[in-house]
């Protein structure tokens, strides 16, 4: 009974201490924050693909970058929440996991450049932590932690145990829809007191959302410091999708991939995506892509952080028919969640479904989803198809509890390609 009451005074404080007005997930809170970035960086722009995934030792950093539209300046402060395995905040102190004092300032912004749309471009690279695990970044305004503008989550790893990975085909009936990763984890020289302690989580193209957590091994010889986390039944088994589309707005003076047209009014561009199709009654499409992420990018600068033009994206989808579930319009350009804002329009006249969304110059990765009307999750079967000869990632990220520790630390990771 105690120590129940201490567990729900803990919790208490900490809601009183960092206030209740943020979530410990991927969220953007203010629609005028946008083209929001987080990466390890080695000064490349293909940079931008890297997972939100750094060592401990933490030598190459981890950066923060987004856009405010408009001319006004705010002051930015950032804190980090150590959190456990499922994204719940630890009931750590902040000196247990931090160096310093819990908040920074963001001492790093330009004003846009040359640009119809105004805006400023913040830079944040994020401070040292002490212990493996996962975090969340929560920015906010003014010094007031009530007022968030975003919050991203990132991971601390420990390589203390190995992996070992072979990638799959689904079985039965979803062999030629799904993959899923088969997979040991070996700790010969880390000292693990009970298997028990230990949770894996599995995720797709670096997404949260259909990520299989708390994952248990399906026999632990302890003795040979040895888990086994090859299933039988599709049990980790992910729909595989297709090669996601691709527009490229990197330079606006000429048309690129996928670009019908763009037109300038003398006060800001509009692009035309090309009319998309159905691809889901036509089989695998091999076609390169970048599993649905995007690189922020001016070609004519080799830049675009803070010169990069804004446009007004047409995207057009010709189905011939009203499908039974609303489309949306999906991928990391989308920050991988179904809003309302690229809800698509179906147009009875044309056939077709439309949505014009406003997006940074770059190389963008997107497609098309419908939702489950039970499970409420985006489904891409119905547009794209699944199909597994199609190429993903997956990661394999390795929690431990170690005794009478109050955070999960994370041991082991591993990221590996299918197809």
């Amino acid at each position: 009974m105690l120590n129940k009451l201490l567990t729900i005074f803990l919790l208490l404080a900490l809601k009183i201490c960092y206030g209740t007005d943020y979530k410990l997930e991927d969220y953007t809170y203010d629609p005028k924050i946008k083209s929001v970035l987080f990466f390890p960086t080695s000064g490349q722009a293909s940079d931008q693909m890297q997972m939100p995934v750094i060592t401990i030792a933490q030598s190459i950093p981890l950066v923060l970058q987004f856009d405010e539209l408009g001319e006004e300046f705010f002051n930015y402060y950032a804190k980090i929440i150590n959190c456990d395995a499922s994204w719940n905040q630890s009931t750590l102190q902040d000196l247990q996991y931090l160096n310093s004092y819990n908040e920074f300032n963001f001492l790093q912004y330009n004003y846009s450049v040359a640009t119809f749309e105004k805006y400023i471009h913040y830079t944040f690279t994020v401070p040292k932590v002490k212990l493996s695990g996962n975090y969340v970044l929560v920015v906010y305004r003014d010094g007031n932690i009530d007022d968030p503008i975003i919050t991203r989550r990132f991971i601390v790893t420990e390589n203390l145990v190995s992996i070992g990975v072979d990638m799959k085909m689904g079985n039965g009936d979803k062999r030629y829809t799904h993959q899923f990763p088969d997979f040991t984890v070996q700790y010969p020289t880390y000292n693990i007191q009970n298997s028990n302690d230990v949770k894996v989580v599995v995720r797709q193209n670096g997404r949260w959302d259909n990520a299989y957590y708390n994952v248990r091994p399906q026999f632990a010889r302890e003795v040979d410091k040895f888990l086994d986390y090859r299933y039988f039944a599709n049990e980790l088994a992910f729909p595989a999708g297709n090669e996601y589309r691709v527009f490229d707005t990197r330079s606006l003076q000429t048309k690129r991939l996928g670009i019908n047209d763009i037109l300038l009014d003398g006060k800001e561009f509009e692009v035309f995506v090309i009319t998309d199709r159905l691809k889901s009654d036509k089989g695998y499409e091999l076609t390169p892509d970048i599993n649905g992420y995007s690189i922020v990018y001016k070609q004519e600068t080799a830049d675009g952080s803070y010169d990069g033009d804004y446009s007004w994206v047409n995207f057009s989808l010709k189905t011939g028919y009203k499908l039974l579930q609303p489309v949306y319009l999906f991928g990391q350009l989308t920050n991988w969640e179904v809003q309302s804002k690229y809800l698509m329009t179906y147009d009875e006249k044309d056939q077709t479904y439309k949505l014009k969304a406003k997006f940074k110059q770059g190389y963008y990765n997107y497609e098309y989803v419908t939702v489950d009307p039970k499970t409420k999750k985006p489904e891409h079967g119905t547009i794209e198809g699944d199909f597994s000869q199609a190429n993903n990632f997956y990661e394999i990220i390795v929690y431990y509890t170690p005794f009478g520790s109050r955070s999960d630390l994370v041991i082991g990771y591993r990221k590996v390609q299918m197809n």
